[in-house]
């Protein structure tokens, strides 16, 4: 049976992808959950009605999924104090139950937040419960008048096990000028600091670096991941010029920029994937009196044992990425994205290495590798393990990849994190 809003959509030309969900979603990680195709969680929106408390007018607002309104923001913005309408005015507003409101299928007027409209695809209620909709974000306007609405920083409250953290979205400049997109979630009380990084071509709100913040967060930690420049997150850049040196040096500034606010506390801990591992690694050689504890996971070890890897897994495919000068590859973690990336990221990957400096790394450190993993294999981590001078664990996870996305990796991965935490606090 065709969906109301799939006749609007072909009559506005609009290119559109309908995502079966297994169950009703009400909250970003239910649509995450119960998705039946893969999705990008960094394109969830979701729109929601919100009612003027002394006028009772209806409007409707567009957020990402994870971000909640700001109602002081909201009172400047419409005139007036505003509130959550109830189910019968979302349904008088849209047709729609809360959590499946389309927003081409609205009767009110509609804003959209500046971070939704300067993303480039949007994934959000299709008027049916049980579908997801998704489409560029450009096309929103062939089909819907709107207005683009800002709102500065976005505050929300989070409970973890008892445990209560104030979320914050934060845009930060690194030493070029360019914008890094953070998010803080701050522990209270604050028992520690914890950074957690993407590796090369992630985002901070891939699975496993979310379990990871959130076995943080379980502890009592505040703790902070950004998407790195040049990477397929939220910050500025483009893929294609990628580097370790780009990634470390973000890392550095994102700690400067911590280390003026109000919850920064020393000795912190650091935990980072691939790429993102190398650089907390290496923050922890070059700082080792920052560093209370460090968690590389899948790590790169140094750029000659990476391009070994690589021409272990694909000697073919490297040689071509040095004739043509490109390596071009389909994104797992954003399905429909190409990922182009310069030669010219193997020649700086290849000035790094951590083991002449590992002989630094007095904290605790925590090494978690798949058994499968081709790209930063076991036996690469193996010989990191064998040089480390002080309190070291490693963890090989049966089956699992490079990248961690089944249940059963990320729940082992949770488990790995909450006892290695527990043992350094």
């Amino acid at each position: 049976m065709e969906l109301e809003v799939e006749n609007i959509l072909r009559d506005k030309g609009v290119t559109y992808r309908l995502i079966g969900l297994g169950h009703v979603a009400r909250t970003m990680a239910d649509v995450i959950e119960y998705a039946k195709a893969e999705i990008d969680p960094a394109d969830i929106c979701k729109t929601i009605i919100l009612r003027g408390k002394k006028s009772g007018k209806a409007v409707a607002i567009m957020l990402k999924g994870d971000d909640k309104v700001d109602f002081k923001e909201a009172k400047r913005h419409f005139g007036e104090e505003m509130a959550i309408a109830d189910v019968g005015q979302v349904k008088e507003a849209s047709g729609s139950e809360p959590g499946a409101v389309c927003p081409f299928l609205l009767r009110v007027p509609l804003s959209v937040d500046r971070r939704v409209a300067e993303s480039k695809t949007i994934n959000c209620g299709s008027g049916d419960p049980l579908t997801g909709l998704e489409f560029r974000t450009e096309d929103l306007a062939r089909a819907v008048t709107y207005e683009i609405v800002a709102v500065p920083r976005t505050i929300a409250t989070d409970e973890r096990d008892g445990k209560s953290a104030v979320v914050t979205k934060e845009t930060v400049k690194n030493r070029k000028g360019q914008k890094l997109a953070v998010i803080v979630e701050r522990a209270d009380p604050q028992k520690g600091l914890a950074f957690v990084m993407h590796g090369l071509g992630g985002f901070k709100e891939q699975p496993h670096v979310q379990t990871i913040a959130d076995a943080f967060g379980r502890r009592g930690y505040s703790v902070v991941r950004f998407d790195a420049t040049n990477s397929l997150g939220e910050s500025d850049g483009d893929f294609e010029d990628a580097t370790f040196t780009n990634y470390y040096e973000d890392l550095v500034d994102v700690v400067g920029w911590a280390s003026a606010q109000d919850w920064y506390q020393e000795p912190f801990v650091m935990a980072g994937h691939s790429l993102g591992g190398m650089s907390v690694a290496l923050f922890a050689e070059n700082f080792p009196d920052k560093v209370k504890a460090v968690a590389p996971i899948s790590v790169v070890v140094s750029g000659g044992l990476s391009v070994e890897a690589h021409k272990q897994d694909d000697l073919d495919k490297f040689k071509e990425w040095e004739r043509t000068g490109w390596l071009v590859s389909e994104s797992r973690s954003k399905p429909g994205v190409t990922k182009r990336l310069k030669w010219s990221h193997i020649a700086d990957r290849l000035k790094y290495d951590l083991l002449p400096g590992a002989d630094k790394l007095i904290m605790p450190v925590l090494l978690v590798v798949g058994e499968n993993d081709r790209v930063t294999p076991p036996e690469h981590q193996r010989i990191l393990f064998g040089v480390l001078p002080g309190r070291k664990e490693m963890h090989v996870i049966s089956g699992a990849p490079h990248t961690f996305r089944d249940k059963r990796h990320l729940d082992e991965i949770a488990r790995i994190f909450d006892h290695w935490i527990g043992g350094i606090e």
